[in-house]
């Protein structure tokens, strides 16, 4: 190659990396320049922005500087803390960040624009859904208020706004206000009325809200596969209205309250496996309003009342924690509602005065029906009930033998019994057939008619006609046999 040739292919080379290099050079985006506002407006820390107009507003007290944000673009910067990706400022928008004389927050009102982080203060609070509107003031702190629908993963030191909010494990936040405190626990202010899945809750106390289903201490609620309300001092009240997880056999117009007393209280609600209706454990100071009548214990008594205002009711098994059946409340159509107690302590002197007075001018009266037996002392029902179920639970172990009964046999309490007796099909029972051939020949054998007394004699009825049987007509199951083999009664 000559060296005419050679010079014309350097001077081709170099030119095409001159040209390469102004392209790659001339495709970069310029960054953005961040203004220096702590040198120009003398504000401490260290503010930046961009494409932000301010005003400065001076007081005897203090000089604050509100930044707008004007355009998708907008950022401002200060402390640990960047704004930026919101709705530019408009007529019917505010973008605004104000700032004291030492670069802190003072007040904040801006929309974000799409899905991000929000950092007020030392913590961050990741993924606020697009669209939510942030604010923040020295008396009511952050808030933000999510669009209706939108998924909260959960934050530190604000207040949650919005409805049918979704939140972790598929929990919804219905209404109100929900607070998230420094660790990021959730609760409800006192005074506070906020509905989360379905269940509206009134706080007489600051109330911590868990969704693990679990015990804990303090004044809190927990929502999961159980349900626990604890606290003292009147920490609250507990609305459970239609349909929900914890209620199955709610109609829309039932009504179900529960509330707390002074003394350190609890309920616990457990579904049954094999009935819409719950297991309701209560302890120490509470009150129950199933919608036409009320339960209320002063921790030493409990007291039955007729509510009114309402046509409905709602089923369910009130227990104490340490598996005690303490009361039954039951209702359904034309049949009966009775509160029941094994230690006697459940009624006012004049109700248990006017319910006596009611089943004896009653016609039905079981106490004469039992054939030539004058089962006439609740005692006397009860070692009754003993005996026959003895012989029930024989016919029972022979109708089904290879059903394993040894734990049923070591149950300590009701509560030991219910939690077996819901892992048994409900098709283990005896008919009414086998009741009537197993007690046939012995004292007991107008059977249902004791099991009848036994829940009507130490009760008030209302009306008194009728007696509602867990397993349907004239079928005896597992746990009402076991129930009265016990020594917890």
């Amino acid at each position: 190659m000559g060296d005419q040739m050679r010079n014309k292919l350097i001077i081709g080379i170099v030119l095409l990396l001159l040209i390469g290099g102004f392209v790659l050079v001339s495709s970069e985006e310029p960054e953005e320049e961040l203004f220096d506002f702590s040198s120009l407006l003398n504000i401490g820390g260290n503010v930046t922005g961009f494409e932000l107009d301010h005003s400065f507003e001076e007081t005897s007290r203090r000089k604050d500087t509100t930044f707008t944000l004007t355009n998708e673009a907008s950022s401002l910067n200060f402390g640990n803390t960047t704004i930026k990706d919101v709705v530019p400022a408009s007529d019917n928008v505010n973008a605004t960040v104000i700032l004291n004389k030492n670069g802190e927050l003072i007040e904040a009102d801006y929309t974000l624009a799409k899905k991000g982080d929000v950092t007020i203060g030392k913590k961050t609070i990741s993924d606020v859904p697009a669209n939510s509107r942030i604010t923040f003031n020295e008396k009511d702190g952050l808030v933000i208020e999510v669009p209706d629908g939108a998924e909260f993963k959960g934050g530190y030191d604000c207040e949650l706004k919005g409805n049918n909010i979704k939140l972790s494990d598929g929990n919804i936040f219905n209404s109100g206000k929900l607070n998230y405190g420094s660790t990021g626990q959730s609760f409800i202010k006192s005074g506070g009325n906020v509905m989360v899945n379905n269940v509206e809750i009134l706080a007489g106390k600051d109330l911590s809200i868990y969704f693990d289903g679990e015990k804990h201490p303090g004044n809190y609620v927990s929502f999961g596969d159980e349900f626990y309300f604890g606290g003292g001092g009147k920490s609250g009240e507990i609305v459970f209205e239609g349909k929900n997880k914890y209620f199955k056999n709610m109609n829309e117009n039932d009504l179900v309250k529960f509330g707390l007393g002074e003394k350190e209280s609890e309920i616990r609600i457990v579904q049954n496996k094999f009935k819409d209706f719950p297991r309701v454990y209560c302890e120490n100071q509470y009150v129950v309003n199933t919608g036409k009548f009320s339960l209320t214990s002063n921790g030493l008594k409990i007291y039955y009342a007729e509510v009114g205002g309402s046509e409905n009711s709602v089923e369910m098994d009130i227990y104490d924690f340490g598996g005690k059946y303490k009361k039954l409340i039951s209702i359904g159509g034309d049949s009966n509602i009775y509160a029941q107690s094994y230690e006697g302590d459940f009624l006012s002197s004049s109700s248990y005065k006017l319910g006596r007075e009611t089943l004896e001018k009653d016609p039905d009266v079981i106490l004469n029906s039992i054939s030539s037996q004058l089962w006439d002392t609740f005692e006397d029902l009860n070692l009754g009930l003993k005996s026959a179920n003895k012989i029930l639970k024989g016919t029972f172990e022979r109708k089904y033998p290879n059903l394993d009964l040894t734990s049923f046999e070591n149950a300590k309490n009701n509560l030991e019994l219910d939690n077996l007796a819901e892992n048994v099909p409900d098709y283990y029972v005896l008919t009414a057939k086998d009741v009537k051939d197993a007690l046939e020949g012995t004292p007991y054998k107008n059977y249902f008619d004791i099991r009848q007394a036994y829940s009507r004699l130490p009760a008030i009825i209302v009306p008194t006609s009728g007696v509602k049987e867990d397993l349907g007509e004239g079928a005896v199951g597992i746990r009402s046999i076991y129930s009265k083999l016990g020594n917890w009664d």
